[in-house]
């Protein structure tokens, strides 16, 4: 069976704006934690993938991170790129996947690839910030819980 590409083929991913990313753990298992009355409780390699996330900037100074939640099996984060050029989406996801799994001592956390969506305005950006900010309240219908409520 061939893979689709997930990545827009014309598009420049270093170009300037904003991504939304969903990055899921392999088979979708819940290693970072758990949610506990709407608000998530993160294991130790959960804190490391936060850790991790919010240390992007300093290991790509063209790229910000705007809002991110860790959720019990993937983590949700609108990543920032300047209009300096210097890296594209694709480097800073895989070394965020790279420095999780080596500072947790673990292989195979990452599913393969990840899912982008490139924010196109203000009203849109405002959808995604609400969006990750209300996730852990939506986790018992979310799709990407294994224990979901039918």
């Amino acid at each position: 069976m061939e893979r689709r590409p997930l990545r827009l083929r014309t598009y420049d991913y270093s170009s300037t704006g904003l991504y939304f990313v969903t990055i899921c753990a392999h088979l979708r298992v819940c290693v970072f934690g758990s949610v506990v009355e709407d608000s998530v409780c993160l294991s130790r390699i959960g804190e490391v993938a936060r850790d991790c996330l919010l240390a992007i900037p300093r290991h790509h100074g063209a790229a910000t991170v705007d809002s991110w939640i860790v959720m019990p099996n993937h983590v949700h984060a609108l990543i920032g790129l300047d209009d300096r050029n210097e890296v594209e989406l694709g480097d800073v996801v895989g070394t965020f996947k790279a420095a999780v799994s080596r500072r947790a001592r673990r292989r195979g956390v990452w599913q393969r690839g990840y899912y982008d969506h490139i924010v196109r305005d203000d009203r849109d950006l405002q959808r995604i910030r609400e969006y990750i900010a209300t996730n852990p309240l939506r986790w018992d219908l979310d799709p990407e819980n294994p224990n979901r409520m039918p």
